[in-house]
Formats: structure tokens, C-alpha cells, sequence
């Protein structure tokens, strides 16, 4: 989430430029779209661990997160940690595409 609004914010400050006012919806589904991407790329390799080691047989990587990391590393490279992707990369920047456009409209909404 942190990485989301952080992305989006600047992302929003180079759009607008000089310009007074929020983003058009184009803009802001624009914006929102790239932090989307940015946030799921960021933050795979971190739920491709989490996901392993909560699926898994309990002590195959010693619980720890880690042993974990090191293991996928060590099978797959770091293609490993990016197994899953796509359909993250389908779902996650449309998502925050129409929250970020929702998120400016209502939010001028409540300013008025």
C-alpha cells in the first residue's frame, strides 16, 4: 500500500506538472495503472516466499523466510521468485487503476 500511494503521488507530481488542480480520470487511471505495476513487481518475490513457505510441509525450510529465499533461489534463480506473475500483473494495476481514479473524484467530492 505504502508503495502504491508513494509511486502514485510522484507519479501524479510529474503529470500535473505546474498545472493548480487534481488529475483528469485518464490521468489518475494512468498513474494508478503504473503504481500498480510497480507495487506487484516490487513486491512478488516477497509473496512468492510467503507463499511457499504457507503452503508447504511444515519445517521443509526450517520456518525460517530465508532458508526460504535461499532455496527458491538456489532451485530457480530469480525467475523463481517471479513464478506467478502474470496473472498478479493482469489483476493488480487494473485494480489500482479505478481505485486511484475513484480516489481523486471522491476525494474532490468531500473537499466541496
Amino acid at each position: 500500500s505504502g508503495i502504491r500511494f508513494t509511486t502514485y503521488t510522484e507519479l501524479s507530481k510529474v503529470i500535473r506538472g505546474s498545472r493548480e488542480g487534481g488529475l483528469a480520470a485518464g490521468e489518475s487511471m494512468a498513474a494508478g495503472f503504473a503504481a500498480g505495476l510497480f507495487s506487484a513487481l516490487v513486491t512478488q518475490p516477497i509473496d512468492t516466499v510467503k507463499t511457499n513457505m504457507q503452503s508447504l510441509a511444515p519445517g521443509t525450510y526450517r520456518r525460517s523466510v530465508f532458508a526460504c529465499f535461499k532455496e527458491l533461489m538456489r532451485q530457480d534463480g530469480v525467475a523463481g521468485l517471479y513464478r506467478g506473475i502474470g496473472p498478479r500483473l493482469c489483476r493488480v494495476p487494473l485494480e489500482q487503476a479505478l481505485l486511484f481514479m475513484l480516489y481523486e473524484r471522491y476525494g474532490r467530492l468531500v473537499d466541496e
